[in-house]
């Protein structure tokens, strides 16, 4: 049996079937992130017409998934594996890369703690879109905030890197 979910937007519908997807909204690019046998899709919620699926991005490595978002540029997925690690996917150059949040004790990453950052010159250009070369990830943990800076290719970058902390305790975040 086939279960059908229907997604209201306005005075639109749109019907996705649901069976044996996980799903994932991702407030920032405004879509839906579907996962099914391993395979990545989104759904671009909109208020017109044709909300399709995306091409798959079948690539990634099959594992554990806590949590996805998508960069705001739409180049990158960063992927919440555990409480402790996160895999950033570069879209386009279909690399991957893995973050540990830092090792102390008590510490992970808190579910929905992955958060991507851009500059505010590029929200008020919209450049973020086309641009990728100042790519930031923050993730919050039990100890505090971390700052990672992804590979700039203009930099001929092939790591991430850990560029600053900010020591706080936190108990909730949502």
């Amino acid at each position: 049996k086939t279960e059908m979910a229907e997604l209201c937007l306005s005075e639109e519908y749109i019907s996705v079937d649901f069976s044996g997807h996980k799903v994932w909204y991702d407030e920032a690019n405004k879509q839906l992130i579907l996962l099914k046998n391993n395979v990545y899709f989104t759904l671009k919620l909109s208020l017109g017409l044709g909300s399709r699926l995306s091409t798959p991005l079948n690539f990634v490595h099959a594992g554990k998934v806590l949590d996805v978002k998508f960069s705001l540029c739409r180049k990158f997925m960063a992927i919440q594996r555990s409480d402790m690690e996160i895999e950033i996917v570069d879209i386009e150059r279909i690399a991957e890369w893995r973050l540990c949040c830092r090792s102390k004790r008590g510490n992970c990453v808190l579910r929905g703690g992955v958060l991507w950052l851009i500059n505010p010159k590029e929200v008020k250009s919209k450049s973020y879109e086309h641009s990728h070369s100042h790519t930031n990830l923050a993730m919050v943990t039990r100890f505090g905030l971390e700052i990672h800076r992804l590979p700039n290719r203009s930099r001929s970058e092939n790591h991430c890197k850990l560029v600053s902390t900010v020591k706080y305790t936190v108990q909730c975040f949502w």
